[in-house]
């Protein structure tokens, strides 16, 4: 069984390798980014006999949660893993009074075949496109806006 909670220190190192063992979605920069982020925002860790197989790291906006990264081990992927991790963000907003999840990834445009599957399970939970949103730096995609309405 899946145990869904929040990170400690030494769960943190472990989301990192995770997240450095799925270069398909992650470069170095995002992975520097993920040590600020993943110790300075939230963090979700899916667990499987006392293994870290997962991890949700979001930030709490004032109206909304923003999902800032999610990463899944390989072998785990497809297995309702992050749709657990999701749920567990659905309870904490719903505690929260938190009215929507929203995340940004690469428009529909980017046929890049691991950014169709991440966009197929943001669809697959009822996330719906509500913009789209051009880079602030020069060198970085162009990302659409999907929210999940919560009430």
């Amino acid at each position: 069984m899946i145990k869904i909670k929040s990170a400690d220190n030494i769960e943190v190192t472990n989301s990192l390798q995770i997240a450095s063992g799925l270069s398909e979605w992650f470069t170095k920069d995002a992975l520097e980014k993920m040590q600020t982020d993943f110790i300075k925002q939230n963090l979700l860790l899916a667990i499987y006999k006392k293994e870290v197989i997962s991890f949700l790291c979001f930030s709490k906006k004032k109206k909304y949660f923003q999902i800032l990264w999610v990463g899944v081990k390989k072998t785990y992927k497809r297995k309702g893993v992050g749709t657990a991790l999701l749920k567990k963000l659905i309870e904490l907003s719903k505690k929260l009074k938190v009215d929507s999840i929203r995340v940004e990834t690469l428009t529909e445009d980017d046929d890049y075949k691991p950014y169709i599957l991440t966009r197929a399970f943001y669809y697959k939970n009822n996330f719906k496109k509500i913009s789209t949103k051009q880079p602030k730096k020069l060198g970085f995609d162009i990302q659409d806006v999907l929210e999940m309405k919560l009430k």
